[in-house]
């Protein structure tokens, strides 16, 4: 080996550690939602050859969470140019799913949610078998693979739609099943079953969902679930019990999910 090649070694060798210490810090301030902070920390990392692929995959996630809070197209572009670059064979597994998971916000917002859902699918079926995950991160997994699911399926023809909505109800019991009080499971449930037209289920559904929501912290799916009772379950729940008596209907089980609300 040449002089300049061992000056060469050295100088990345010495570089790897503050370059490790950076993508460290791209990851931690992606899950804190500090996108500004992961991209700066992220471009640094990028800089040692052997942590290009890994940086890469932050920066993209981190452009496309970001254009998800902004709407600036240019950030969108920015995720699709990186993520479509990243080559998943230098990548760690957890970082295999998580580059599927950017593939599928990309997709998303770029206006193919059945493609999505696909890619999200995978990578919720792999995040089940991820010792000590987050389960806020399962969470959010969740409900973007649900979104997606939803999103399809009002662009689907009308005798098409009834497969997607069973999709989500089927995943949602499965989730349920894996954690009982998952919020999110719970709402998308009684979303699931409204868009299937099992509007009674729907209606239980998200009773249930309610009273499991008692007590906890994060209560912005409690909010999401009573805008989905009152704007569309009630409603179409009371025109296909009676449509001659839907007015009355309406305001009954308006006032029994109040009664419901006001006791849990």
């Amino acid at each position: 080996m040449t002089v300049g090649m061992l000056a060469l070694g050295a100088i990345a060798s010495a570089q790897t550690p503050a370059q490790l210490a950076q993508l460290t810090k791209a990851r931690q301030s992606l899950n804190q939602g500090q996108y500004d902070q992961a991209i700066a920390a992220a471009a640094d990392a990028r800089k040692a050859p052997m942590l290009a692929a890994a940086a890469d995959l932050v920066l993209g996630r981190a452009f496309v969470e970001r254009y998800h809070a902004s709407s600036d197209s240019t950030d969108l572009q920015q995720a699709h140019t990186l993520l479509a670059a990243v080559d998943p064979v230098r990548l760690a597994t957890t970082d295999r799913r998580d580059l599927t998971i950017g593939l599928g916000l990309t997709v998303f917002f770029e206006g193919r949610p059945g493609a999505a859902a696909e890619l999200l699918e995978v990578a919720l079926a792999s995040h089940i078998d991820a010792a000590g995950g987050d389960p806020r991160a399962r969470e959010r997994l969740f409900d973007w693979w649900a979104t997606a699911v939803d999103r399809a399926a009002q662009l689907a023809p009308d005798a098409g739609r009834h497969k997607y909505y069973q999709r989500i109800v089927e995943q949602s019991e499965a989730e349920l099943a894996r954690d009982a009080l998952s919020l999110t499971a719970g709402y998308w449930l009684a979303a699931g079953a409204r868009g299937a037209a099992e509007l009674d289920r729907a209606w239980d559904a998200a009773i249930a969902a309610w009273i499991r929501a008692k007590g906890q912290a994060n209560q912005s799916a409690r909010a999401d679930l009573d805008v989905l009772v009152i704007a569309a379950i009630i409603p179409e729940r009371a025109r296909a019990l009676d449509p001659r008596a839907t007015q009355a209907l309406i305001s009954a089980m308006r006032a029994e999910w109040e009664q419901i609300k006001s006791s849990w």
